[in-house]
């Protein structure tokens, strides 16, 4: 299971560029691997910010791959700049 956040920011570090917020709110998360086939995965965000969200996912992802996020309103193209 990997949980991306879009900052590379410490997490709990006090110099926050935005106040996060708690929010499940659902999605779906698409990818492409190395032999270029795509990947997607249903999910949810666990908190969310102007610049960036946290998501959990149980596919694997590398600093700097694109994902793309959807959810009923938006489509958002990211790029991961963090994981554990």
């Amino acid at each position: 299971m990997a949980v991306v956040r879009s900052s590379s920011r410490e997490y709990n570090s006090p110099e926050r560029r935005s106040q996060r917020v708690m929010l499940k709110a659902p999605g779906v998360i698409l990818t492409r691997r190395a032999d270029n086939k795509t990947m997607f995965e249903e999910t949810q965000t666990i908190t969310v910010n102007i610049h960036g969200a946290m998501i959990v996912s149980r596919l694997k992802f590398e600093a700097g791959q694109i994902i793309t996020l959807r959810n009923s309103r938006t489509v958002k193209r990211r790029r991961v700049e963090w994981f554990t």
